[in-house]
């Protein structure tokens, strides 16, 4: 990501976990169906950088994710 970018990422993330739809708590604070409900919420706004974030959150977590089912996997030998 361009050095650039990087603070008006963290305010967006700030913005997102402070967001008024969530009763001013913190998302991880929230119980999983509100937060499903607010991820819910941001996938189907009409402004879309809204959607753009979340997607982009939800591909860092796959990407998160994938080493850990590589390292799970037994090494492929080539014959």
């Amino acid at each position: 990501m361009p050095d650039y970018l990087r603070p008006l990422l963290y305010l967006l993330v700030l913005f997102f976990t402070h967001h008024r739809c969530s009763g001013g708590t913190f998302f991880h604070r929230l119980p999983l169906e509100q937060r499903l409900m607010e991820l819910a919420n941001w996938r189907r706004s009409r402004i879309e950088f809204r959607r753009r974030f979340v997607d982009f959150y939800g591909s860092l977590g796959v990407f998160g994710l994938y080493p850990d089912h590589l390292r799970a996997l037994p090494p492929f030998k080539y014959q």
